[in-house]
């Protein structure tokens, strides 16, 4: 979800818009996976630049809920990320390997890691 300071008419008013996920739901998590939300003319954040967000004070906030089966339980967990902390024109670097045998390797260290875009 995307939330934007409305400043008109002398008031402020948080506004709340969903943002639509390229995938919804996931049955089976066997890798790190990165929530794709793309910009298009439905998106609350088609057109706005860095400094757009600044002024709206936009923060997105995300919700994750899943079910750990070692402990027959459901997760949640919640974070919320303020206009400058958005990384622009970067992409997560993928944090996973196949090594010789074909068995999958993840490398937590890499999975905050980012690289520029062109």
């Amino acid at each position: 979800m995307m939330t934007f300071l409305d400043k008109s008419n002398n008031q402020f008013t948080r506004k709340y818009f969903p943002l639509k996920l390229e995938i919804k739901f996931i049955y089976f998590f066997p890798l790190p996976w990165t929530i794709v939300h793309q910009i298009d003319d439905d998106s609350p954040l088609f057109g706005k630049t860095e400094n757009d967000l600044k002024e709206l004070e936009a923060e997105m906030l995300v919700m994750i809920k899943g079910f750990d089966d070692s402990f027959s339980q459901t997760v949640i967990t919640r974070n919320s990320y303020k206009y400058d902390e958005i990384e622009w024109d970067s992409k997560f670097i993928r944090a996973f390997t196949t090594d010789e045998s074909g068995e999958t390797i993840v490398d937590l260290e890499k999975l905050s890691e980012t690289e520029k875009i062109n």
